[in-house]
């Protein structure tokens, strides 16, 4: 995949993404979420898309992990009636490790602040 590591959970990176792997990372998330996603499947309760977003949110890069966490804000943006989405990022904030919980917690309130 064109993203490297950071385009499959699981598979192990060596290090900071190469600028083309970072590219083409920011390429695929504006894909997902440039408007209501075009697959609500991927979000469903079991979605294919939560451990990739899960293995994002992990990154030690800082660039890689700010995207990340701006692909969950817009996510919620645009997919509001998608409830299975706004329960996930919630179970992660109490859920996954500090670094991803402290994300979707992040995204949470950028989303709660935006709205008020």
């Amino acid at each position: 995949m064109w993203a490297g590591p950071l385009g499959r959970p699981g598979e192990a990176g060596n290090g900071p993404p190469t600028q083309l792997q970072f590219q083409a990372l920011q390429a695929m998330s504006a894909v997902l979420c440039c408007g209501p996603c075009f697959d609500p499947n991927a979000l469903a309760e079991e979605g294919s898309l939560y451990p990739w977003i899960d293995h994002l949110l992990a990154s030690e890069d800082p660039k890689v992990y700010k995207l990340a966490c701006e692909m969950v804000v817009l996510l919620l943006e645009c997919n509001s009636d998608i409830g299975s989405l706004l329960d996930w990022v919630v179970d992660r904030c109490y859920t996954a490790k500090p670094q991803v919980a402290d994300g979707c917690f992040l995204a949470l309130a950028t989303i709660f602040s935006a709205s008020s």
